[in-house]
């Protein structure tokens, strides 16, 4: 029995779980393509005209 009750609360869980890697991995792209942009434009910035 109390396996039962164990396996539902790793099923309830879950979801949690995955909805926090999502943002996190929303998170990280969202930060590398900043960096990305950000870089870009030191780049442009620092070439002579």
């Amino acid at each position: 029995m109390g396996n039962l009750a164990a396996k539902g609360c790793q099923e309830k869980m879950l979801p949690t779980a995955r909805v926090l890697l999502a943002r996190v991995h929303t998170l990280v792209l969202f930060i590398v393509e900043k960096k990305k942009m950000e870089t870009s434009e030191d780049l442009r910035n620092s070439l002579p005209d």
